[in-house]
This record gives structure tokens, C-alpha cells and sequence, in this order.
């Protein structure tokens, strides 16, 4: 099992790292700095997950911080056989915080199974923004669609009211993916939702991207889909244009 515990404080220059654990495969960089805000790289020295392995993150962002937390590369999931690898991921937003968590897509290979479940916390004048992409498998070895299951859950609560929630169940032995209400012939698909940005969104279409938008309990979601997980990434970012801190990464 990999764990990574990550917390920041307010310091005098802006955002601090306060507490930082990590176990294998996990490490992270020294934090970059925007202005007042850290940037955070997550990074991992397995090649990705394997069959058993599971995967336990807990992100605080304390009050009155700011950080922008990614990933080094493309999440992995390899062949798994009849079991599967699993990611919980725990993240809390402090009062006044703002967290922009951008983890890079997923790419379940041929035979592998899949469970994750994202768990976020927001308190009152908190900001949020998080994506999740997932790419159909590895479309250039013609294994679009050949995982076994992937399963994606996902709660944000704000001041312990649960806002927005999102489950995905994605068996290709069971439903045809690439067909309506599914990938519609592309071959990723990607979420993005925003809390407290009302103010800096600006939802657009872009080519090649077939994408829309809607309002749940609080803050905005953004459902896209695409054939390329960089044009997702890119096309999420595009939508808060008047935001001065989001770096491109």
C-alpha cells in the first residue's frame, strides 16, 4: 500500500508545506512558487498500478492557502487478471483556501480493474478546482476499451453537506462504451468542477471537443469529451480565463 499526507500553512511569504509523509512508490518535489501560491508535483517511481496495489492520499489545504497540486505523468493501470488496484483520495479545503488539483488523465490497460474513490471536504469561502480524465485504454495498441472495470466515485461536501456526487461504471463486457450516453466515439472522457470560481469561469466550446456544462447543488460542472487527454487538460484550463495563478502544467 502507497500513502502520501500532504498539509500547507500560511507562512510570511504565502503557502508552506506544514506536514508532508509519503511511503513507496509516492514522492514529491520541493514546491514551486506562483506569487503566494505552491505548486506541488506529485510524482511516483513505479511504472504504475499493478494487480493488489492500492493507493491512499490525504491533501489538507489549510485556511487562508493556496496551492496547485499535479502530477508528473499519466496514471497507468496495468493487466490485473481477476483482481484489481485501487486510489482513495481524501482531500480537504480550508476556510479562504483555494486548491487547484490536477491530476493527470488515466489509462487502464487490456485486462485490468479499476476502483477509486475521491472523497473532498470544502469549507465556506473555499475555492476548488478538480478534474478527472480517463483515457478509453491504450488506443495506439489497439486496446480501446479492453480493460475489465473501472470504477470512479466521487463526493464533494461543503461545510458537511454532500453538493455535487458522481459515479461512473464503465464495463465494456456489460455496454457498448463508444455508443451514446458513453464515449461517443471518442476515446477519452474527462470532468471538471468548480467551487467558487463563478466569477472567472467561462464556459466555451473548442474544436474537436464535444463538451457541456451544468449547475449541481454548488459550483460548476463541466463533462467533455475528446480523443486526446492533453486537448482535455488544455480545454479545462482555457475555462478560467481571468485566473492569474493557474500555471500551465
Amino acid at each position: 500500500m502507497g500513502k502520501l499526507y500532504i498539509s500547507t500553512r500560511l507562512g510570511t511569504a504565502g503557502t508552506e508545506l506544514d506536514e508532508v509523509q509519503f511511503t513507496a512508490p509516492f514522492k514529491l518535489t520541493s514546491p514551486f512558487y506562483l506569487g503566494t501560491t505552491a505548486e506541488i508535483m506529485i510524482m511516483q517511481a513505479s511504472a504504475g498500478l499493478l494487480r493488489g496495489d492500492e493507493h491512499e492520499l490525504e491533501i489538507m489545504i489549510s485556511p487562508c492557502t493556496s496551492a496547485v497540486i499535479a502530477e508528473q505523468s499519466y496514471t497507468k493501470i496495468f493487466k490485473t487478471d481477476d483482481g484489481y488496484a485501487s486510489k482513495h483520495i481524501k482531500i480537504s479545503v480550508g476556510e479562504n483556501a483555494v486548491l487547484y488539483y490536477l491530476p493527470c488523465p488515466s489509462i487502464p490497460f487490456a485486462g485490468s480493474s479499476f476502483r477509486s474513490i475521491t472523497e473532498i471536504e470544502l469549507a465556506p469561502g473555499s475555492k476548488l478546482m478538480f478534474w478527472d480524465i480517463l483515457a478509453g485504454g491504450r488506443v495506439g495498441m489497439g486496446e480501446l476499451f479492453k480493460f475489465r472495470k473501472y470504477l470512479s466515485s466521487v463526493r464533494v461536501r461543503l461545510d458537511g453537506k454532500l453538493v455535487y456526487a458522481d459515479s461512473s461504471r464503465l464495463i465494456p463486457s456489460e455496454h457498448m462504451l463508444s455508443s451514446i450516453g458513453c464515449f461517443e466515439g471518442h476515446t477519452h472522457m474527462g470532468t471538471a468542477y468548480f467551487y467558487g470560481f463563478e466569477n472567472d469561469f467561462k464556459f466555451k466550446e473548442a474544436n474537436d471537443i464535444l463538451s457541456a456544462f451544468t449547475h449541481p447543488a454548488e459550483g460548476i460542472l463541466v463533462r467533455a469529451l475528446s480523443c486526446s487527454g492533453d486537448k482535455l487538460t488544455e480545454y479545462f484550463r482555457s475555462l478560467l480565463p481571468r485566473s492569474n495563478i493557474l500555471p500551465n502544467i
